[in-house]
């Protein structure tokens, strides 16, 4: 009875890549006698080959199972193969480029239907064991074994082990494969010697990461982008090659950098585009490396615009673009936050700040396309764009929409007519709360009634508003109407603040004297200034031509 012993290898908590034993990288059968198998030691520490050998069958084994030749190229004790590297046994007369990565001859290698196995040393004709093999221990097969769907791939190719490969297989035919996706091997042309003398070999990759296939652009200019590995894209001579790209079967493009590639003036239709690797003649790489994406450039889909009473009629979660007037600083910080408002109704929009990163710079007055989801927090109604494209500035300098008079009364009872539009109420006073110093909010309570109604006065840390003095009751102010829970006031500026019965302080019939001074002339400036009689003092700043004054 036959005793076949198979080594059974056990990986337990591995490094990705490390192998536990030596196993076969290459092999080729080439044109006369361009042959040799390497051997590849990836198991992390040097291996002494005097403790393995190679075993083989001429023509199919004589005998199923059995060797016509065990330990038929053996090791001389201290043939050190270093971790990382790889052993090649070679045809004594190959040419001279395999001969230069060669390590030992061996005249009879495989014609194709010769079986070799990477044996452990002492193996006889009927006890052995195998580490790794190529072709199979039975009958002659004819010309070769096929490999990854390639008949007779053993005779007249190279094959060389994918990089994903880690350990020998005893089991030709899982080895082998009937594709080129489940085979361990990849096959190549007669005297492809490209690879020798080291392993693993990652082949040159080239990908499009944009756009998406599938994807669709409403704009005529897009922008491609794509990662190449294990070439080196250089001009010719510094290199491996450089790149070729076409657009819809069109004109080759040769670029010799991995910059994005940018497609101007397309048409509205479908594109596809192909990129590819070549070497410094030109000339494809085998087996050849491309990708290609096919991508649509669209018209400009139409936008439905609604009002912004509209759009706080819908339900909550649902999307809506509308437009408005800015009436608000951003009241967001490090997120965004701002009021706008139409000729029918005001709201906040805001957006965190992992959705708008830094938050949108909006202006006084600048009229905003925004689109987002209909949200609600504490009771405020929000729309809340998902990034910065989502909110577009039509024009700048608008005019404000006109504030509108209420009372402290009104606002308990009809808040929701007038959320985050623009109000005034005349003759407020504060009833409790402190004034916030610079960098804080307040949270203050005022009424207009003599505290027969009360609401809630909020200094937002954003504003120009905090560490202000407290302005003199009673008062006029400005705001826009919040909500968190309770509807609140929310001024937007420091001179949302105007005292009941003050006068505006007006400077006219400014003149100066001489009009056309010179270096040496002493310079008077006049001006008339009314007010209510309670401006003390007033101050002249004059510059050279910057902001600072002198």
């Amino acid at each position: 009875m036959n005793r076949l012993t198979i080594m059974i290898i056990t990986i337990c908590s591995l490094a990705l890549g490390q192998t536990t034993d030596l196993f076969f990288s290459e092999y080729a059968e080439g044109s006369s006698n361009n042959k040799y198998i390497e051997i590849y030691n990836g198991t992390g520490t040097d291996v002494d080959l005097s403790g393995y050998s190679l075993s083989s069958c001429s023509n199919g084994c004589n005998t199923t199972d059995e060797w016509d030749y065990p330990d038929n190229v053996t090791f001389a004790s201290g043939t050190i193969i270093t971790d990382g590297d790889v052993f090649v046994v070679y045809h004594g007369s190959a040419d001279a480029a395999i001969a230069a990565e060669g390590d030992q001859t061996f005249t009879y290698l495989s014609n194709g239907d010769d079986v070799f196995a990477l044996t452990a040393a002492g193996a006889t004709a009927d006890t052995y064991t195998i580490i790794d093999i190529i072709g199979e221990m039975g009958g002659d097969p004819g010309s070769g074994w096929d490999v990854a769907g390639v008949t007779d791939a053993t005779k007249d190719h190279t094959l060389v082990r994918k990089a994903t490969v880690t350990s020998g297989n005893t089991d030709w035919t899982s080895s082998a494969g009937t594709t080129t996706d489940d085979s361990e091997w990849i096959v190549y042309a007669q005297n492809t010697w490209d690879y020798l003398g080291s392993h693993p070999h990652v082949d040159p990759a080239i990908a499009i990461s944009s756009p998406m296939d599938g994807e669709t652009f409403y704009s005529p200019d897009v922008t491609v982008s794509f990662d190449v590995s294990s070439f080196t894209v250089a001009a010719a001579g510094s290199g491996d090659g450089h790149i070729h790209y076409a657009l819809d079967g069109g004109t080759t493009v040769m670029q010799y950098t991995t910059s994005d590639i940018a497609l101007t003036g397309l048409s509205e239709a479908s594109h596809t585009f192909i990129i590819w690797l070549v070497d410094d003649s030109h000339a494809n790489l085998s087996p050849h490396v491309a990708n290609t994406v096919t991508f649509t450039v669209a018209p400009q889909p139409t936008v439905n615009v609604i009002t912004i009473a509209e759009a706080r009629a819908y339900p909550i979660g649902s999307s809506a673009t509308v437009q408005g007037i800015v009436t608000s600083p951003n009241f967001g910080g490090y997120y965004t936050s701002y009021t706008i408002q139409d000729s029918t109704a005001g709201i906040v929009v805001y957006a965190s700040s992992s959705a708008i990163d830094p938050p949108a710079t909006l202006a006084l007055g600048d009229k905003v396309e925004v689109t987002g989801t209909i949200v609600e927090y504490n009771g405020l109604l929000e729309i809340s764009p998902s990034g910065a494209d989502d909110i577009t500035v039509l024009s700048s300098g608008n005019t404000l929409p006109d504030a509108q008079e209420v009372t402290v009364a009104t606002l308990l009872t009809n808040g929701e007519d007038y959320e985050s539009e623009i109000i005034v109420i005349e003759s407020v006073s504060i009833t409790s709360g402190t004034w916030p110093d610079e960098g804080s909010s307040g949270y203050l309570t005022i009424t207009d009634d003599n505290e027969t109604s009360t609401i809630t006065m909020k200094i937002d840390s954003d504003t120009d508003i905090d560490g202000q003095t407290q302005p003199q009751e009673p008062f006029i102010v400005t705001a826009v109407v919040g909500q968190s829970s309770d509807y609140q006031v929310l001024p937007r500026y420091y001179t949302d603040f105007v005292t009941v019965g003050a006068v505006v302080p007006t400077i006219a019939d400014v003149t100066m004297n001489p009009t056309a001074p010179t270096d040496a002339d002493d310079v008077t400036i006049s001006a008339t200034i009314t007010d209510d009689g309670t401006i003390a003092s007033a101050s002249l700043d004059y510059h050279d031509g910057t902001t600072t004054p002198l």
